[in-house]
């Protein structure tokens, strides 16, 4: 998550302070790429007031988690056959349907498509209910 994505949770930087219970100017000191303990505690104040929707964020986490997997940005667009640019893009604006296999193969499955775009690979079983209608 960067510092952007954590301000929009809440709508700006000085909203996100105040949910933080910490200055404006101490989140312009934060790196542009949160650390995990910046996200956690982001997530922990967005959860608690309540403007936090998991399930936007879940293919963000597995995309941040393959990328931890791998060893770095570049690592894996060393991979995948990218310019590390092009994975750093990934984190702001979503993975590319065309790359998702390729990302899950370079986790050699240990982050699933499912998880990497859930919009394009539901889980297995997600419309087994519907079977019930035919």
């Amino acid at each position: 998550m960067n510092k952007n994505q954590a301000a929009d949770l809440f709508g700006n930087r000085t909203k996100l302070a105040a949910a933080l219970g910490i200055t404006k100017s101490a989140i312009s000191q934060w790196p542009e790429e949160l650390t995990q303990e910046q996200v956690d505690r982001v997530i922990g104040a967005a959860v608690r007031l309540s403007v936090f929707d998991i399930n936007k964020y879940i293919p963000l986490f597995a995309l941040n988690n393959a990328i931890r997997l791998v060893g770095s940005q570049t690592a894996m667009a060393n991979i995948i056959g990218v310019a590390p640019m092009a994975v750093y893009q990934w984190r702001t604006k979503g993975l590319p349907a065309e790359r998702v296999l390729a990302v899950e193969a370079a986790t050699r499955g240990r982050v699933s498509r499912y998880e990497l775009r859930p919009d394009i690979y539901p889980p297995p079983g997600h419309f087994q209910h519907l079977a019930t209608y035919a």
